[in-house]
C-alpha cells in the first residue's frame, strides 16, 4: 500500500506546480535580451489567453482536489480505518467528479499556442476517470489487479500533468501572464 502512496505523491506535486505556475512572468522580448523587439501576439489574443487561463485555473483546482481527497481516502484505506469497498466508492465519486469537468473545458477557448496545454488537461481527465473506475472496480470486488493496473495508469497521468504544467507555464510566460490575470 505504501507504494501506491509514492505512486500519488508525483501527482500531487505536479499539480501544484500546475497550479502556481501562473507566477510573475517575463515579456518575451526581455527573454531574448531584445527590449525593443515587438511581442509577438496581438493584445486581443492575450486576452483571450487570459480568458482561457481563468477557465483553466478552477479546472485544476478541482484536478488537484481530487488528488488530495483521493490521498486521504487511500490513506485511510492502507491504515484500515475505513473498508476496501468504502474507497472504492469514493474512487467511483472522484471519477464522477472528473467527468463534471470535461464540460467545464469544452466550454473553453485556447489560443492555437495553448492547444496542447488544451489536450493533455483532456487526456488528465480521460486518464483520472479510467484510473478512478479502475480502482472502484478493483477495490469493492476484490480485484487486485485491476488496482494493479490503476496504479500504472497514475503513473502516466503523472507524465502527462508534469507535461501540462511545463506547458502551462510557457504559455503564461509567453503571454506575460501574472498571477494576478488569472485569479478573481
Amino acid at each position: 500500500m505504501k507504494n501506491k502512496l509514492l505512486g500519488i505523491l508525483p501527482l500531487v506535486i505536479f499539480i501544484f506546480t500546475l497550479l502556481a505556475g501562473c507566477r510573475g512572468t517575463i515579456p518575451i522580448n526581455e527573454i531574448s535580451g531584445d527590449k525593443t523587439k515587438p511581442q509577438t501576439y496581438s493584445a486581443a489574443e492575450r486576452i483571450e489567453a487570459i480568458t482561457y487561463y481563468k477557465g483553466l485555473y478552477p479546472i485544476s483546482a478541482e484536478i488537484r482536489q481530487v488528488s488530495d481527497d483521493w490521498n486521504a481516502l487511500f490513506i485511510k484505506a492502507s491504515k484500515r480505518q475505513i473498508p476496501l469497498k468504502d474507497a472504492g466508492e469514493g474512487a467511483k465519486n472522484l471519477g464522477t467528479r472528473l467527468t463534471a469537468l470535461y464540460s467545464k473545458l469544452a466550454m473553453l477557448k485556447p489560443t492555437s499556442r495553448l492547444q496542447s496545454l488544451n489536450d493533455d488537461v483532456n487526456t488528465t481527465l480521460d486518464i483520472g476517470v479510467i484510473t478512478f473506475s479502475l480502482y472502484y472496480e478493483g477495490l469493492t470486488n476484490n480485484q487486485s489487479y485491476k488496482v494493479f493496473e490503476a496504479d500504472n495508469k497514475i503513473k502516466d497521468m503523472n507524465r502527462i500533468i508534469s507535461q501540462a504544467a511545463k506547458e502551462w507555464n510557457e504559455g503564461a510566460d509567453y503571454y506575460s501572464i501574472s498571477p494576478s490575470d488569472i485569479r478573481y
